[in-house]
């Protein structure tokens, strides 16, 4: 349920991807207070070769966390992320992403994630994915669709479960709570 964070920069008009890498690498540094062996974290700039994207691995970090412990740090890192926003840390970013899981390009295992998400979603959703053509889209969608047994809708869902695929061996799950989006996807306020 905590995997990684997402940070997208601006690459347009002007490519603000080194002052955005700079910016995380300092936010980091102060994740000790909040996430245990921070210093395993891994750093990946431009995942998949995606420009625009920052992906800040940390499953190695919480690899033996609860999933209680894991909620409370999920609480306190989107505490800490807004906060570092609101002072101006993060300049150069502008859309965080919690990510709820970090798989590689394997149907059965986005079919599993998204069972365990399964029982989060309580009301109707849909699937947003973005596949950079790596993979079959329809296929992805059906079987992680036979998972959750809630009503679809496209228009105006009360849940949204994310997949995007990165690269064959990066896939980033998070599901959005469309009332408590801030939990999830965290934007400046300027």
């Amino acid at each position: 349920m905590l995997d990684g964070i997402l940070f997208s920069y601006e690459t347009h008009p002007r490519d603000l991807g080194e002052s955005a890498i700079y910016q995380v690498e300092s936010l980091l540094k102060n994740l000790g207070k909040i996430i245990p062996n921070h210093e395993k974290a891994i750093l990946i700039p431009r995942p998949g070769g995606v420009n625009g994207l920052i992906l800040l691995d940390l499953r190695e970090c919480l690899r033996y966390v609860g999933v209680n412990e894991k909620a409370t740090i999920r609480k306190n890192l989107v505490e800490f992320l807004v906060e570092a926003f609101d002072k101006g840390d993060l300049l150069s970013i502008v859309k965080i992403r919690i990510i709820d899981f970090i798989v590689p390009l394997d149907i059965d295992k986005l079919v599993n994630v998204a069972g365990f998400l399964a029982d989060r979603i309580r009301g109707t959703w849909k699937i947003e994915l973005r596949t950079r053509k790596m993979a079959d889209r329809m296929e992805i969608i059906r079987k992680v669709a036979s998972v959750v047994d809630q009503p679809v809708d496209l228009k105006n869902p009360k849940f949204v479960l994310n997949i995007e695929i990165l690269s064959r061996d990066l896939v980033v799950v998070y599901l959005v709570d469309k009332e408590r989006e801030e939990e999830t996807i965290i934007r400046p306020k300027y």
